[in-house]
């Protein structure tokens, strides 16, 4: 499992309600181009959107997939994701371990 396409990529993003959450992980579960998304418990996000300072509930979404899938699972995300413009950010992996990289890519569909 050395090949790069297979290598872990994290995409981070954040959905006002735990439905939009489960939505964006049933879309890229569900079309194999993430083995699991993660809904995790709300926080408070503090930002600025269209010149007004923000203050809400969030909660963060972890989307698991491969640098392979990556860009089919931010398009997916994309389409299924409620917020005009989404968080979406991207992180590649510097190691995990074989194991792992073998479910993701079984769960990827990746070689």
């Amino acid at each position: 499992m050395s090949n790069d396409a297979n290598q872990p990529a994290l995409i981070l993003t954040s959905v006002a309600d735990p439905a939009s959450g489960e939505k964006i992980a049933d879309a890229l579960v569900g079309r194999g181009l993430a083995a699991c998304v993660k809904v995790c418990a709300a926080c408070t996000s503090t930002y600025t959107w269209q010149g007004k300072r923000v203050r809400e509930k969030e909660l963060p979404v972890m989307v698991t997939t491969t640098v392979g899938r990556t860009r089919q699972a931010l398009d997916a995300l994309l389409e299924v994701h409620p917020y005009e413009v989404p968080e979406a950010i991207v992180l590649a992996s510097n190691g995990t371990t074989a194991a792992y990289l073998d479910w993701l890519a079984k769960s990827t569909g990746g070689d």
